[in-house]
């Protein structure tokens, strides 16, 4: 059960994450900011920010998502009649817009109250607060974590139609492309079976033409009907599924051979199965 539940929880993840990739890889083609692309839901486990991404590992392995520009409405995050702390760089302009003031590493700089405040700058205008020009990148620096701001033009709202339907659309399009390729990676290791052969493939161990055929045989006929595929197979056997001595012709190495097969039948409706080796009585095997 343990091994069953392993399985599917990475069957389950892998699914979710090439779900979720196809949003982000949309999303960021498009030009939306994406602030976080996790797996698993809940606490946090590890994470590593490259670029302007957060790519995180949490610890309930029962989900995933992108979280995409416009989901958190960020200028609402910062609002008149807040107290906020700006840092600056060497030009004078935002930074850091540092909501929790009560931040050790922010102890140096001055509260400062929100009194007029434009983080989205539609039309490609100027991001301010305060009158102070702010970074189309800078920072909120919050309790718990960070999150870049997001201008318009970076957010999923401000995208054509088309751009956003294939940001919602690539989803469950690249689960469709998950199941063809694991489709055909499936049948490319397994293969499908001959079934205009009668050339036996494998043997399968503690049945009882486990000591009496070999892998290659061929199967001719069976007692003295002349099969040419595994269909005939079926049929032959199908036709008198009681008889309890079978007689198969075979060709080996060039050769052919009879031999004799006494089939176990297997009564699943009670749970019971014959005894190997025993044609002409009922005695239970199992």
């Amino acid at each position: 059960m343990l091994i069953s539940i392993i399985v599917f929880l990475i069957s389950l993840s892998t699914v979710i994450m090439i779900h979720e990739l196809g949003h982000f890889i949309m999303a960021k083609r498009a030009g939306i900011l994406c602030h976080e692309f996790s797996i698993g839901m809940g606490p946090l486990i590890w994470s590593t920010k490259k670029g302007e991404t957060v790519y995180a590992i949490r610890a309930i392995p029962i989900g995933g998502y992108v979280m995409m520009a416009g989901e958190e409405v960020d200028d609402e995050m910062v609002k008149p009649g807040m107290t906020v702390k700006l840092a600056f760089d060497q030009n004078n302009v935002v930074t850091d817009i540092i909501l929790d003031t009560d931040h050790p590493d922010y102890n140096h700089l001055e509260d400062e109250v929100v009194k007029h405040v434009n983080l989205k700058g539609k039309d490609n205008t100027p991001l301010t607060l305060n009158g102070h020009t702010v970074k189309r990148d800078a920072m909120l620096v919050m309790k718990n974590r960070s999150l870049q701001i997001a201008p318009f033009d970076r957010s999923f709202e401000s995208k054509s139609v088309l751009e956003r339907f294939l940001a919602i659309f690539a989803g469950p399009f690249m689960n469709f492309v998950l199941a063809l390729v694991v489709f055909l990676t499936i049948n490319l290791y397994i293969g499908v079976p001959n079934l205009d052969s009668t050339e036996l493939g494998s043997i399968t161990p503690d049945y009882p033409a486990e000591d009496v055929l070999e892998v290659g045989d061929i199967v001719t006929a069976i007692d003295g009907t002349t099969v040419n595929s595994w269909s005939d197979i079926s049929t032959v056997l199908d036709s008198n599924p009681g008889d309890r001595n079978l007689t198969f012709d075979i060709e080996r190495d060039n050769q052919t051979l009879s031999e004799q097969i006494i089939p176990t039948l297997f009564v699943y409706s009670i749970g019971f199965h014959s005894a190997p080796n025993v044609g002409s009585t009922l005695e239970i095997g199992q």
